[in-house]
C-alpha cells in the first residue's frame, strides 16, 4: 500500500489547532498537527504480505512551492548532528573574543543551550554579522574590569559623602544608600542584588511601586532591560534563520517532489529529530510526541515553511505518484486550514477516483463546530467555498464498513445517507488523533484480513448471524407480528448468553397473533407492550434517526397506510421492475372515498438513494422479499427504533459476552494459517515482540505474555481478540 500525506505549512499554521480548550488541555499549533498526524498514520502495524509505503509533501513554504517534507527533515538533521560541544560556553567564548567579555550570564539567562549552539555555528561563520551582533548587546555585556573598578570607587564614595551628612547609622542614610545601589550599581551589575532581608524587601517595594521613575531619576533599569536583552536575542535567532533559509533555496529546489519511504524509517527519523529516537534517550522508541517534542520538530523546519497554499500543485504532485505506483492500494491524507491559492482543487477529485485513491481530508480551524465529530454525505449549506473544494476532493465510505465502527464507539456521528466522505473540520488535537487513526483503520490490511479480523463493535458481531434472517410469510393481518417479532427477536439474538434464552422467532409472532389476532394490530401498542416484555426499548423517530439506527446495526419498525388504488400501483411496479425505487409518482392518482389499509415492514438498509424493506409476503414479491422506496416523505412511513441498553442488561448476560469474545478470538486464532499466528505483536507496555497467538483477553482488554500488563488491543494488532466479521 502506498499512502501520501499532504500537509499545509502556509502562513496561517502558526495559529493555535484548539478554540474554547480547558486549562487541562493540550495546548498545541496547527503546525505542530503535521507532525502528530504523519505519526498517527505510521504508527501502522506493517503486513508482511504487502509492501507498505509512506511519502509526505509540505505546501505553502517561504521560497518553493513544495518539497518532501521527510527529505527536509533529513537534511535539517545533518545541520544539527548530536554533538557534545556545550552551546552556552561556546558562545560565551565567541562573544568574550570579539568585544563582549561579560556576555556570560546574558547567554546562559537569554538562550537555550540549543539556541546558543545555534547561534555559535551560524555567526562563527559571519564575522561581519558577528561584529554587529556585539554592537547591539547592552553596554553591561561589554565592561571592562577598569570600569567595573572605577564604579566600584564611584559606590564607596558616594556612600562615604551620605554617611558624612546623616549619619553611617540613620535611617535615611541607609535608605538613600540602599536606593543607590539598586538604582544605580545594579546597571554595572557591582551588586547584583540587595543582600539583607531589609534591603530585599526595599527592592521588591521600589520595583512595584517604580520610584525611580516617578522621580525622574531613572526606570526599572533591570525590567527594561531583561525585555530588550530577549528582543535581541529573538532577532539574533531571526537573522541566522533567515540566512541559513536563504542559503537552503537550492537544497529546497532539489527535494521539491515526493519521495516515497518505509514507515519504519519514518517514525524514526521523526523521533530521531525530535530527540526521542533510541539513540537519544533509551533502548524503546515511544509510541507518541509531547508538546516539547512536536514544537521541536516544527522548529527544526520553521525558517523555510510559511508562505502561501500552493494546494493544487501538491495534488498534481500526489497524483504523479499514485500513476506511477504499483502497489494494489493508494491512499492520500490532506490536512490543511485554508483554500488554495494557486486554483481549484475540485477537478483532482475525478483523477484521483480514477486512480484508485482514497482520500482523507481533514481541514483545520480555530472556530467553534455546531456539529463536532460528525461525518457528512452533503455539503453543508453554510459552508464556504473553501469547506467545499475541501468536501469535494474526499472520498466516500458504506457506514457498514466495519472500521467506520471505530468512530461510533468514539461517538461520532455517520451520515444518514448510508454512506460517509472521509471529510472533518477540526478544532481540537483529540478529533484529529481520532480521525487521523481511522486512516489507520480503514487501511492497515487488505480485505480478506480486515474482514477477518477488523475491530467492530458488540452490535456488529451479534449482527453476523442477524445478516442470515430472511423475510417471513404472512398469514392473513399478520404484518404487524412479522415486523414486531422480526426487530425483537433479532434485537435479543444481540444479547449474548441472555438470560432464559432467545425465544424462537415462531414462538414470538404466535404469541402476539394469538393476542392479537389476524386481521391486524396498532403496531405502536404491540411495540409499548412486547418490548417491555422483554426487556427491551422503542422509540418514534424520524428518517435521519432511523438511518442511524441502521449505522448503529439496528433493524427498525416500519409502518405505512395506502388507498387501494395505491396499492395497486405499489403491486404493479414492482411486480415490473423488482428492484426498482418507489417514487411518490408512482402511487398515481387515489379515490378519497375508500379507507387506508395499514401494512408493518422492517427497514434493513439505508444509502443515498434509497431506503431497503424487508416485506412479508415471501421471497417473491419484489427483490426476493425486499424492497425499495425513495424516501420517508415517498409513503408517510413512520419508523420505530427498537434496542437495549447497558442498564436492561444482567450481569450474566454481561459476563457471557466476554467470555464469548475469549472463546472466539482462541477459535480463530486454532484455525489460522501457522504463519499468521505467529506474526510479532509488540506489547506497548513494555515494546517486546512476541507471537500474536500467545496474547491472552479479549475484545477490550489483553495480557502481554512477557510482562503480564493489561491493555487495550488495537484495531489489528491481536489476533485472538478479534473475530470474523
Amino acid at each position: 500500500m502506498l499512502t501520501g500525506v499532504l500537509v499545509d505549512v502556509s502562513g496561517s499554521m502558526k495559529n493555535s489547532l484548539q478554540s474554547n480548550v480547558t486549562a487541562t488541555d493540550q495546548q498545541i499549533t496547527r503546525a505542530e498537527s503535521i507532525f502528530r498526524t504523519i505519526m498517527n498514520i505510521t504508527k501502522r502495524e506493517v503486513n508482511c504480505c504487502e509492501e507498505q509505503e509512506i511519502f509526505t509533501l509540505a505546501f505553502g513554504l517561504q521560497d518553493v512551492s513544495t518539497c518532501d517534507l521527510l527529505s527536509l527533515l533529513d537534511y535539517v538533521k545533518t545541520l544539527n548532528e548530536p554533538t557534545d560541544v556545550d552551546g552556552h560556553e561556546s558562545l560565551i567564548q565567541l562573544l568574550a573574543n570579539n568585544g563582549a567579555p561579560r556576555a556570560g550570564e546574558y547567554v546562559r539567562k537569554y538562550l537555550t543551550k540549543n539556541e546558543a549552539l545555534f547561534l555559535y555555528n551560524f555567526y562563527s561563520e559571519d564575522t561581519p554579522k558577528l561584529t554587529e551582533l556585539v554592537e547591539r548587546l547592552p553596554v553591561v555585556c561589554k565592561e571592562t574590569p577598569n570600569l567595573i573598578h572605577v564604579a566600584s570607587q564611584a559606590r564607596s564614595h558616594v556612600e562615604s559623602s551620605i554617611d558624612r551628612q546623616f549619619g553611617s547609622t540613620s535611617d535615611t542614610a541607609w535608605l538613600m544608600k540602599a536606593f543607590f545601589k539598586y538604582y544605580v550599581c545594579s546597571g554595572f551589575e557591582v551588586i547584583a542584588a540587595l543582600s539583607t532581608p531589609k534591603e530585599t524587601a526595599l527592592q521588591g517595594g521600589l520595583k512595584v511601586m517604580d520610584i525611580g521613575s516617578k522621580l525622574g531619576i531613572c526606570s526599572d533599569s533591570t525590567e527594561v532591560e531583561r525585555e530588550a536583552t530577549r528582543e535581541q536575542a529573538n532577532r539574533a535567532m531571526k537573522y541566522a534563520r533567515n540566512q541559513i533559509r536563504i542559503r537552503t533555496i537550492p537544497k529546497l529546489r532539489e527535494i521539491s517532489r515526493p519521495v516515497k519511504k518505509t514507515l519504519e524509517s519514518t517514525i524514526n527519523l521523526l523521533q530521531e529529530v525530535a530527540g526521542t529516537s533510541p539513540s537519544h534517550n533509551s533502548s524503546q522508541t515511544k509510541d507518541n510526541l509531547s508538546a516539547a517534542e512536536l514544537s521541536l520538530l516544527v522548529d527544526s523546519i520553521e525558517p523555510y515553511i510559511y508562505g502561501n497554499t500552493p494546494m493544487c500543485e501538491a495534488l498534481e504532485s500526489a497524483l504523479d505518484m499514485f500513476r506511477s505506483a504499483t502497489h494494489s492500494r493508494k491512499v492520500l491524507f490532506l490536512l490543511s486550514d485554508g483554500e488554495a491559492t494557486d486554483g481549484d482543487p475540485v477537478p483532482f477529485a475525478q483523477q484521483l477516483r480514477e486512480n484508485g485513491v482514497l482520500v482523507f481530508i481533514c481541514l483545520l480551524t480555530s472556530e467553534n463546530i455546531p456539529h463536532p465529530k460528525a461525518l457528512y454525505y452533503e455539503p453543508d449549506p453554510q459552508w464556504t467555498e473553501a469547506q467545499r473544494a475541501m468536501f469535494e476532493l474526499s472520498s466516500t465510505v458504506e457506514n457498514t464498513h466495519s472500521a467506520m465502527s471505530v468512530l461510533l464507539e468514539q461517538n461520532w456521528k455517520l451520515a444518514a445517507a448510508g454512506k460517509s466522505r472521509l471529510f472533518v473540520q477540526v478544532n481540537h488535537p483529540t478529533m484529529l488523533d481520532e480521525f487521523s487513526n481511522l486512516v489507520r483503520r480503514i487501511t492497515e490490511s487488505n480485505d480478506a484480513l480486515l474482514n477477518i479480523f477488523g475491530r467492530v463493535s458488540l452490535d456488529m458481531y451479534i449482527n453476523i448471524s442477524n445478516s442470515s434472517f430472511e423475510p417471513k410469510l404472512q398469514q392473513g393481518g399478520t404484518c404487524y407480528a412479522n415486523a414486531v417479532t422480526t426487530v425483537l427477536h433479532l434485537a435479543m439474538r444481540r444479547i449474548e448468553g441472555r438470560e432464559g434464552g432467545t425465544p424462537d422467532f415462531e414462538v414470538v409472532r404466535g404469541q402476539l397473533i394469538n393476542e392479537y389476532g389476524t386481521k391486524g394490530a396498532n403496531t405502536e401498542g404491540v411495540l409499548n407492550k412486547w418490548t417491555r416484555e422483554y426487556r427491551l426499548q422503542y422509540r418514534k423517530v424520524d428518517e435521519p434517526e432511523a438511518r442511524q439506527a441502521i449505522n448503529a446495526r439496528r433493524p427498525v419498525v416500519t409502518r405505512f397506510s395506502l388507498y387501494k388504488e395505491q396499492w395497486d400501483a405499489f403491486n404493479r411496479f414492482y411486480r415490473n421492475t423488482p428492484q426498482g425505487i418507489f417514487e411518490i409518482n408512482d402511487l398515481g392518482i387515489h379515490s378519497s372515498l375508500t379507507n387506508k389499509d395499514g401494512h408493518a415492514v422492517v427497514l434493513i438498509k439505508c444509502d443515498p438513494e434509497s431506503l431497503t424493506f424487508m416485506n412479508s409476503w415471501g421471497t417473491s414479491f419484489a427483490d426476493k422479499g425486499f424492497f425499495k422506496v425513495r424516501n420517508q416523505s415517498v409513503l408517510d412511513l413512520k419508523f420505530y427504533d427498537v434496542y437495549w441498553t447497558l442498564n436492561d442488561l444482567k450481569s450474566s448476560e454481561i459476563a457471557a459476552y466476554q467470555s464469548k469474545t475469549r472463546e472466539i478470538g482462541e477459535r480463530i486464532a486454532r484455525n489460522l494459517p501457522q504463519s499468521v499466528q505467529t506474526l510479532p505483536y509488540e506489547c506497548p507496555k513494555c515494546h517486546q515482540c512476541s507471537p500474536a497467538v500467545e496474547f491472552i483477553g479479549h475484545l477490550w482488554e489483553a495480557t502481554c505474555p512477557k510482562c503480564n500488563e493489561n491493555f487495550k488491543p488495537t484495531s489489528l494488532g491481536l489476533i485472538l481478540n478479534s473475530y470474523t466479521h
